[in-house]
């Protein structure tokens, strides 16, 4: 029975730091299993295996569930608990790859395994670091390109869910505290923000804070559970040409078929091959997007 597995592109941004996330996970796989665990987001997560060849890492993660355990149940009908030891828990493992020119991390899209926050904030608690590791949303290469190329924004759209969004949002000097402001008097949990010209022809919005605000939304959206539902700019370049760019939609993702066979766990070897094939699939773009020889 074939499966699919998504895999989901990344840029690994460390600043005001020091060290690399390179020698971060150098650093962490040189500790022995019983150290390399830490309580993320309620949950125990740690690297079980990884690999460097060349430029590239590999490897994977897992992330333990103590609490909420499932029950064990047959097509007959009956359930019952699974006995587990108070040290042990139900795990879902993530594959990811990470190549170091590039700084691109390529991470198994799970929704019960490590997460691209949880991820990030792993490896921060373990690498003792003072500083966040920003996981940023790589966009196709077209799509980066055409947001390159606007010099003219007539509208931006965005619209976010959740409050801790919104606080992040006003930590920014964005424009857009107001909105926030507006929001929270109201208790409104969703918060939509359009910005227009209207119909000023030979007008544009702030194209440099525009761009920088696009960028920090996708990064708060990654590390907010996805908070920012929509995130929309239209433009047009030099030439007069127009643009409608979606930038959650235009995300780079890779869908890869599997065949587990009989096997009710997918093993390592064969998330490992498809993280592998997601990155060799974008590799001449990756390399041609970020310079890398």
């Amino acid at each position: 029975m074939s499966k699919t597995l998504k895999m989901d592109f990344y840029k690994i941004e460390i600043p005001d730091s020091s060290i690399s996330f390179r020698e971060v996970l150098q650093n962490v796989h040189n500790l022995p299993n019983d150290k390399r665990v830490r309580e993320v987001r309620r949950h125990q997560v740690w690297l079980c295996e990884a690999y460097i060849h060349q430029h590239l890492w590999e490897g994977d993660m897992i992330r333990l569930r103590m609490t909420d355990i499932p029950i064990k149940g047959n097509l007959s009908g009956n359930v019952e608990e699974i006995n587990l030891a108070d040290h042990e828990g139900i795990g879902e493992r993530t594959a990811f790859l990470y190549h170091i020119p590039t700084k691109i991390l390529v991470l198994q899209s799970s929704q019960a395994g490590t997460s691209p926050q949880s991820f990030a904030e792993y490896f921060r608690r373990m690498g003792e670091l003072d500083t966040e590791i920003y996981l940023d949303p790589v966009l196709q290469i077209d799509a980066m390109q055409r947001l390159t190329n606007i010099q003219t924004v007539r509208k931006f759209e965005v619209r976010t869910a959740g409050l801790d969004s919104m606080e992040i949002i006003k930590d920014q000097n964005v424009g857009v505290q107001q909105f926030v402001k507006m929001s929270e008097i109201f208790r409104a949990p969703t918060l939509s923000v359009s910005l227009s010209i209207g119909h000023k022809k030979k007008s544009s919005l702030s194209v440099d804070t525009i761009k920088e605000l696009a960028h920090k939304l996708t990064r708060i959206s990654q590390q907010n559970n996805q908070n920012v539902k929509k995130l929309r700019i239209s433009g047009s370049t030099d030439e007069g040409e127009n643009i409608k760019l979606d930038l959650i939609n235009n995300r780079m993702r890779e869908i890869i078929d599997i065949n587990p066979g009989k096997q009710r766990s997918i093993p390592y070897t064969l998330r490992k091959e498809a993280v592998k094939k997601a990155w060799e699939n974008r590799k001449n773009e990756l390399n041609q997007m970020f310079n890398s020889k």
